[in-house]
């Protein structure tokens, strides 16, 4: 019944996620879309949502990193190593590199925002007040939202199974 709905045009605008990845998945995300990383512990998710992060602040989007996990300053590190192509060990050695990297993407209109929550700490509301509260004082309203760790977020309700709270 709903055939002529299904074949309108949809224009949709995703957000490039990774080149290579990007082919598979329809060019990246876009608006109201999720995807969720998954792997063993030690698997690399974290530097894959920053290599993601990075691709969409490349291309000028504004960017919103929520870590649950690590500190902002070691997830900045990640960044700086991810955007100039440096081990991260490295990235004390390149100073000048990073900052005028970090100026360029500045030009293009790509901006970074990493907020550091504790473990267990933050629920979905703690992160929609953030978000109104970089709107208001900033007028920053991000193109794509990472949350590191979105499974250590403490739900806003409490269920006798976890997967009912991974849910909520």
């Amino acid at each position: 019944r709903d055939i002529e709905k299904r074949l309108e045009r949809d224009f949709r605008a995703p957000i490039p996620a990774m080149p290579g990845l990007d082919k598979y998945i329809g060019g990246g995300l876009a608006g109201g879309e999720m995807a969720i990383v998954l792997a063993p512990p030690g698997g690399g998710k974290s530097m894959a949502l920053v290599k993601i992060a990075s691709t969409a602040l490349l291309e000028g989007k504004k960017v919103v990193y929520y870590t649950l996990e690590l500190s902002e300053k070691v997830v900045g590190q990640r960044f700086d190593a991810c955007l100039n192509q440096i081990k991260i060990k490295d990235v004390w050695e390149y100073p000048d590199i990073v900052r005028e990297n970090a100026q360029e993407i500045d030009t293009k209109g790509g901006q970074l925002v990493i907020k550091e929550f504790a473990t267990g700490q933050a629920t979905t509301n703690t992160i929609m007040a953030h978000l109104r509260t970089l709107e208001a004082n900033e007028g920053f309203v991000p193109d794509v939202i990472f949350i590191d760790y979105a499974d250590i977020m403490k739900p806003l309700a409490v269920f006798s199974e976890k997967r009912h709270s991974l849910t909520s």
